[in-house]
Formats: structure tokens, C-alpha cells, sequence
């Protein structure tokens, strides 16, 4: 019942989740913290982590909570479950596109979603921030990752091992 529950979690996010990777963190966040209760925020936030020092989208997130939850079986569930609907409205949708990509309709309407999709990230940053950033160290590590990475745009990898780095160095 839990593969079940899994993939269908995520295959709603697939679905319905537009703007890209970091779109999908605010309803994953809502599924499994607020929702469900399979994870706390704390694991929640861990899995964001390693999702972010492994190549690829944000997505692959859910491989990380499907394997917590339910094992090898359940990382592949979510897996499917988050990457089939993106195939298979990709498949559609770029064919559209292509046809249309100089309506004015259809920039209008991106001209809306673009800045939805800033908002519900600064949402989820904010909520999360509660559960992450409890101390002066944390905001430091926080404040100091942010400003690298908008100033030096470095590599978003590099910024998680950084501040690992510095996790070990300032709290042990």
C-alpha cells in the first residue's frame, strides 16, 4: 500500500507541478511533512540536501524519499511516479509550443506562472527556514552559501559541500 501511495504522491506532483524542479518542493514539503507525516521537516530537509549534491533535477528527491519510506521499491515507484508524467506532457507540450511560440496568449500566460512559480518557492524557503536555520551558525552558513552563490554563481553542488564543510567545522 505504501508503493501505491508513493507513486500516486508523486505522480500528482509530476502532473500538476509546473516551473521546474524547484517548483515541486512546496508540494512534496505538503505531501510528506504536513500531509502524510512520513517525514519530518528535519528528514525533509536532508533529503532536499542530498538531492541537491547528486547531478540532475530536483526531482530526483523523490528516489531519496521513496528509498526512506519503502526501500529500493518504493525509490523507483516515486522515481516513475515523478518522472512519467513530465515525459509524457513534455512529449505534448513541446510539440505545442513549438507551433506556438510566438502567441501572444500563451506569453501572456507565462509571463503569470514564471513569477507564481518565485512565490511558492519563497514560500517553501521561509517555511523550511523555521526548521533549518535555528542559530546564529546556521543563519551565518545560510547568509554566507546564499550570497557566494548569487555574487560567484558557483556550481549549486559545490555551495552543499561547502557547507557541509562548514557544518563540520562550526558544530562539532
Amino acid at each position: 500500500m505504501l508503493l501505491l501511495k508513493l507513486f500516486l504522491v508523486f505522480l500528482k506532483i509530476g502532473c500538476f507541478v509546473f516551473g521546474g524542479g524547484y517548483a515541486m518542493i512546496p508540494l512534496m514539503e505538503r505531501d510528506f511533512v504536513q500531509r502524510y507525516h512520513f517525514l519530518t521537516q528535519k528528514e525533509f530537509l536532508d533529503s532536499l540536501a542530498i538531492g541537491q549534491i547528486t547531478p540532475g533535477p530536483v526531482a530526483i528527491t523523490a528516489t531519496f524519499i521513496g528509498f526512506k519510506l519503502a526501500g529500493f521499491w518504493g525509490a523507483l515507484f516515486s522515481t516513475l511516479g515523478v518522472f512519467l508524467p513530465s515525459l509524457f506532457i513534455m512529449l505534448i507540450l513541446s510539440r505545442i509550443y513549438l507551433a506556438l511560440q510566438e502567441n501572444r496568449y500563451l506569453k501572456a500566460a507565462f509571463r503569470g506562472i514564471t513569477p507564481a512559480v518565485i512565490g511558492l518557492i519563497l514560500a517553501v524557503t521561509l517555511n523550511l527556514s523555521q526548521y533549518s536555520i535555528c542559530n546564529l551558525k546556521s543563519l551565518l552558513i545560510a547568509l554566507l552559501i546564499f550570497i557566494i552563490v548569487f555574487r560567484l554563481k558557483i556550481d549549486y553542488s559545490l555551495a552543499i559541500i561547502s557547507s557541509g564543510l562548514l557544518g563540520l567545522l562550526l558544530f562539532i
